[in-house]
């Protein structure tokens, strides 16, 4: 388990690593066109400008599919730590609710050995009242 549960450390590591070497290739990229985009407006032909718009949204795209698929990772995160924890809960409360159960069992063993002692108890002192009472005769 604790090899299992380093792998999986390493695992989510290199997703945040290669999410963020997207993330800042994908940025730079952007930057760098809209840099070049505004160099451009200024001497080339529109031609190029409709080229240079094309690289911009298609940077665009990507930066969004990068986004995409970080919002993608956090959320199989959450879900993966949300289904830990219902497992957990339900463990916890199927316990506890075996632990109840007991305790009522117990209870009511105790009531019913509480009652059949009063009754014995009540037979015992009804007998000893005959036996004087015949003493006594």
């Amino acid at each position: 388990a604790p090899g299992q549960r380093r792998r999986r450390a390493q695992w989510r590591l290199a997703q945040q690593f290669r999410a963020a070497r997207l993330r800042r290739a994908s940025w730079c990229g952007f930057v760098h066109s809209l840099d070049l985009g505004r160099v451009r407006k200024l001497s080339l032909a529109p031609r190029l400008l409709a080229i240079d718009r094309a690289c911009t949204v298609g940077c665009l795209r990507l930066w969004h599919h990068v986004a995409e698929e970080v919002s993608c990772s956090r959320q199989l995160h959450k879900d993966a730590v949300m289904q830990w924890f219902v497992v957990l809960c339900a463990s916890c409360l199927d316990v506890w609710r075996r632990w109840l159960t007991r305790r009522h069992a117990k209870r009511l063993r105790q009531r019913q050995a509480r009652a059949l002692f009063e009754a014995a108890e009540r037979r015992a002192a009804a007998r000893l009242l005959l036996w004087r009472f015949d003493e006594r005769r």
